[in-house]
């Protein structure tokens, strides 16, 4: 294999792991509507959606912290993923 070869191989990495970098810093939060304001049918669609919902990777989501309901109508449940360690916030607006 060439330099020319080895380099393009290199930089193709490099334009991989940059779009890659991109598309985590974009999902690190999630905006979601609640069709309920009831807060115990909430937290059951909550946990329910972010269960659906897997990392990029394929991975499961693990709840570090939980919000509960504030009077704005929002609640909020930042998630570590289980198999890649990204985080992820999942803020969830009751109507």
């Amino acid at each position: 294999m060439s330099l020319w070869q080895k380099m393009g191989d290199w930089w193709r990495r490099m334009e991989e792991q940059a779009r890659e970098a991109e598309r985590q810093k974009k999902n690190k939060r999630e905006e979601v509507e609640v069709p309920t304001t009831d807060p115990a049918a909430a937290a059951i669609f909550e946990h329910k959606y972010v269960a659906n919902h897997p990392c990029l990777c394929g991975g499961k989501w693990q709840m570090i912290s939980h919000d509960s309901p504030i009077p704005s109508g929002t609640s909020g449940m930042e998630c570590s993923c289980t198999k890649c360690g990204n985080e992820k916030v999942f803020v969830f607006r009751l109507w």
